[in-house]
């Protein structure tokens, strides 16, 4: 089926995400809403593995392995992302 899963966590939930593998950020975005596709700035990507070890989020960024994509990055299997886009802007 050519797919894989990513995850979105917050305060009061983490989830999994599935869409098919080798797409860019944008169309990551797309599985949650078109919305934060349209208005996709840049995305906070996290390994899983990486979390896991460093045990906490602010621990990982001390560590300095969180990393900041681009919305053409590729988004890859068991990523933790947070995707940074312009929804809630005033339109000009």
């Amino acid at each position: 089926l050519n797919l894989m899963h990513f995850f979105t966590a917050g305060v009061q939930e983490v989830r999994a995400w599935t869409c098919r593998k080798g797409v860019k950020m944008t169309e990551a975005a797309r599985c949650i809403h078109n919305d934060i596709a349209d208005s996709l700035i840049q995305v906070d990507v996290m390994k899983f593995d990486d979390l896991k070890a460093a045990g906490s989020e602010t621990d990982l960024k001390a560590a300095g392995k969180l990393h900041i994509r681009g919305k053409d990055a590729i988004i890859e299997d068991g990523d933790v992302v947070y995707f940074r886009s312009g929804m809630g802007r005033a339109k000009k």
